[in-house]
């Protein structure tokens, strides 16, 4: 930057004179570096530090300008700073000071530039700058800002990890699922089994007849044939469950289709224990719902099976019900059981992953956070535990999801 000539300068500072001397005092004992340059940048006035880092006599300090004390590389910060007074009462910048180093580090000064005075005659604006010291907080905080970069990515490769170990536990927790529905299909496949066993026996026994009753042969042979229909979509519906469903498509279902869906791999097995399984579907039956079913299905199995495992103990009448109900908003599964109940202290706990009251090997703990995982995120529905007893927990889906394009969802689990 072009120096002012010295009468130029001396002609400003006596214009000045005035409005400084009663600042002197403070002006010449400011901590840091205290300075009035021209809107060249050239020096009109210092104080001691600014002539201590400039080395030379205070007297010399106006032959000097501001840029001198910078780098090179931060000019251009100076030069933005210095543009955006126009817009602000003042300007805050750091810049390295050319040639110093503390402790073998840049030293780092922190700036404050405002303006000062116009002179018109000289058609000229003056601007006051104050300098501090700030190499220690500036290299401290560029450590810290290291040290979160290296934190921020050691929390990255955790997460992965703990991301790697969820997709283990959904494996082992899908495995323990399917664990306890094969036991569930053995129950439903074995009636089926015995019902085309003795449809054979009594085909084989029409056959040696030497009058064969067509008729009889024809029944039974249907009777085989739904039987072999029946296995085949229970054993469809236990491949569903074996699979990550969450990205399937939705579509719409009818309420019969996602119950009768739900109780292919449970049913036999409720009842076979003595406990009486009542579907209330309060004209809900041939209603359409927009639904990703396999996953539904999952959840509906999840809460029919901790009814079971609470309700097969008990002494007296058993009963697990199913109860649909279509309102403005949403289709409503209510699951009520005749157990035990949840105690006060287990109602909040449930829903947390791992929290199970089964005993040890009987439940991962990881099946209701899951399904309600499933009913609120991948359905934009609810999944409630309903107060008081009997046990009761509701499912609310929206009929609006077509309409909302709503899909995906977490990993599902669906046995707790």
């Amino acid at each position: 930057m072009q120096s002012l000539d010295l009468n130029a300068t001396f002609k400003i500072l006596k214009n000045m004179e005035g409005s400084l001397q009663h600042g002197e005092f403070v002006f010449n004992r400011t901590p840091g570096i205290a300075c009035i340059i021209s809107e060249t940048g050239d020096f009109l006035r210092g104080n001691d530090h600014l002539a201590s880092l400039l080395e030379c006599n205070r007297e010399l300090i106006i032959t000097r300008s501001f840029c001198e004390l910078l780098e090179e590389k931060d000019w251009g910060i100076f030069e933005k700073s210095f543009k955006k007074l126009t817009r602000f009462p003042e300007i805050n910048f750091i810049t390295s000071l050319k040639g110093r180093t503390k402790k073998d580090l840049p030293v780092k000064f922190s700036w404050t530039i405002s303006f000062l005075k116009r002179f018109e005659d000289r058609n000229m604006n003056t601007y006051l700058i104050i300098g501090a010291d700030v190499t220690d907080m500036f290299h401290y905080q560029v450590l810290l800002e290291k040290q979160v970069k290296e934190r921020t990515k050691e929390l990255e490769v955790a997460l992965e990890d703990l991301k790697n170990m969820q997709g283990h536990m959904v494996s082992n927790a899908r495995m323990a699922s399917l664990g306890e529905m094969a036991g569930n299909v053995a129950h439903e496949i074995n009636n089926p089994l015995n019902i085309i066993n003795l449809s054979l026996r009594s085909v084989t026994k029409n056959l040696k007849k030497e009058g064969v009753e067509i008729e009889k042969v024809d029944k039974q042979i249907d009777k085989i044939s739904n039987m072999v229909k029946r296995m085949g979509e229970i054993i469809q519906s236990l491949k569903g469950f074996s699979r990550d469903s969450s990205n399937d498509p939705m579509q719409a279902y009818s309420i019969e289709d996602i119950i009768d869906g739900s109780l292919l791999v449970i049913q036999e097995k409720i009842e076979d224990d003595g406990i009486k399984l009542i579907v209330e579907y309060n004209n809900t039956k041939e209603l359409k719902l927009f639904c990703n079913k396999t996953a539904l299905n999952q959840v509906i199995v999840n809460l029919l099976t901790n009814a079971y495992d609470y309700t097969k103990p008990i002494e007296g009448e058993k009963v697990i019900t199913i109860d649909v109900k279509d309102t403005e908003e949403t289709v409503d599964f209510s699951i009520t059981d005749s157990g035990p109940g949840i105690d006060e202290e287990n109602r909040l706990k449930i829903w947390e992953p791992f929290f199970t009251t089964k005993e040890l090997g009987a439940g991962t703990g990881l099946g209701l956070s899951m399904s309600k995982g499933i009913v609120e995120k991948q359905h934009r529905g609810t999944l409630e535990l309903a107060p008081g007893a009997p046990t009761t927990f509701i499912i609310k889906i929206p009929k609006n999801l077509e309409d909302t394009g709503s899909g995906g969802a977490p990993e599902e689990f669906f046995e707790s």
